[in-house]
């Protein structure tokens, strides 16, 4: 059909199968053509649609397939029972010979960025967790000094490199304002480091690459490190 002729009025909606195949024909045709023409598809059964009128049709069965579960999922959302406390210790007190202050842990909210107080803290109850299951866990602390010998001695404080040790679990501070995180298997040879940085960026990853291989590549049992982004 040529352009500026009424468009068809399809009475139905084809199935999404028949909708994709008739799109990838109709857009083979067209490639490199160029002209008023409009081609349309035709069914015996069917009559004719134009390529905007198929385009339609898939948008509209993709949302009547995303609709329900999207319906579902705000359903549960309602029922969801958030817990909550009437009481909350908001003074200093020491957790795993950790100096926490209450009040700080009130960051723990979506909307918050999380302070080293509320890292620091969940760290600990990682380590906490995962006692019998020998991770190890290292505070972010270590990362801050430029000193190797003081990143060193930082990084050994919470246990990270016991015998008994084979899996070890970081988060550091990049540039004072940005959490990442780092993984450490030593059951493979060599061991593997797995790096994440929310923000992707190359600059951070080396950073903590090059620091990783001061101050705790050397401790570890005389493995090499293969390292990976994620």
């Amino acid at each position: 059909m040529n352009v500026g002729q009424p468009a068809p009025q399809p009475m139905a909606i084809l199935p999404r199968k028949v909708c994709t195949a008739a799109i990838a024909e109709i857009d083979m045709k067209v490639a490199g053509e160029v002209g008023n023409i409009v081609y349309v598809a035709r069914w015996d059964q069917f009559g004719y649609v134009t390529v905007k009128q198929l385009r339609a049709m898939a948008l509209v069965i993709d949302a009547r397939k995303a609709l329900p579960i999207v319906q579902s999922t705000l359903e549960w959302i309602d029922k969801l029972l958030m817990p909550s406390t009437e009481n909350m210790a908001l003074n200093k007190y020491i957790m795993a010979g950790e100096e926490v202050e209450g009040a700080r842990l009130l960051h723990f909210r979506g909307s918050e960025w999380l302070g080293s107080t509320c890292i620091r803290a969940g760290l600990i109850m990682l380590a906490s967790r995962y006692v019998d299951k020998d991770v190890g866990i290292f505070m972010p602390d270590w990362y801050a000094y430029e000193d190797v010998p003081r990143q060193q001695t930082y990084a050994a404080t919470h246990g990270a490199f016991h015998d008994n040790v084979e899996r070890q679990i970081g988060v550091v501070n990049a540039e004072g304002v940005h959490w990442m995180t780092f993984c450490i298997d030593l059951t493979t040879d060599p061991a593997s480091c797995v790096m994440f940085d929310p923000q992707q960026q190359t600059s951070r990853y080396n950073d903590l690459e090059c620091a990783l291989n001061k101050a705790i590549v050397p401790q570890l049992r005389g493995q090499r490190i293969i390292y990976t982004v994620e």
